[in-house]
């Protein structure tokens, strides 16, 4: 990761614009280092790693939660998983997000329309939020903190920053591309909130 000034990363990454996902009220975890001019640096001032129960229902190379895995059709996952809930976005008019109970979701082309995901259309990523409650064998997941992800996957390939009040620094999101694997912080308690797995290269 290259060194860059956290200033100019900020604006880089639209760091000090307000952040819409951080509910009014929400804890946050503002990572005040002052002395520190690098990504790595507010990194390394994150809380010490708290990870999940370690029962291995995650698999972050494969891209695989539970027995489902990205590259699977909607059919091959409701076979994993059981029935999803399928539903269009504005945002996305020929493409489907199907979510199941247990907190995963995937989104899958629509073209023709009808509702169901396409044949052949597949899922990437696969996304986890709440209520998902597996881990890695090093208990990463949805919930742990983004200093187990660092931990176990060294520093990431790319970040989001956000300013908090002007007296430290949060992460948004953080990526590591080679191992398939993006989590987001969306309430600024310095743990995953979203993981989205698509396999590693």
């Amino acid at each position: 990761m290259n060194t860059a000034s956290l200033a100019a990363l900020a604006t880089a990454l639209f760091a000090c614009a307000p952040d819409p996902h951080t509910p009014a009220g929400a804890p946050r975890v503002a990572l005040a280092a002052p002395e520190v001019a690098t990504v790595e640096g507010v990194i390394d001032a994150l809380p010490a790693c708290v990870p999940l129960a370690t029962d291995g229902r995650v698999d972050v190379a494969a891209g695989c939660a539970d027995d489902g895995c990205v590259g699977m059709t909607a059919v091959e996952l409701e076979q994993a998983w059981g029935s999803a809930t399928c539903s269009r976005q504005s945002s996305a008019p020929t493409s489907l997000r199907c979510v199941w109970p247990s907190g995963v979701w995937a989104r899958f082309d629509d073209h023709d329309d009808d509702g169901v995901p396409d044949d052949g259309s597949s899922a990437r990523p696969l996304l986890l939020e709440p209520p998902y409650d597996g881990a890695t064998a090093d208990g990463l997941g949805v919930g742990a903190s983004l200093s187990c992800f660092v931990d176990a996957l060294g520093y990431p390939d790319a970040v989001r920053l956000s300013n908090v009040d002007d007296t430290g620094w949060r992460f948004r999101s953080m990526a590591w591309s080679s191992d398939g694997v993006e989590l987001f912080d969306l309430h600024g308690e310095a743990r995953a909130s979203v993981v989205a797995l698509s396999g590693a290269e």
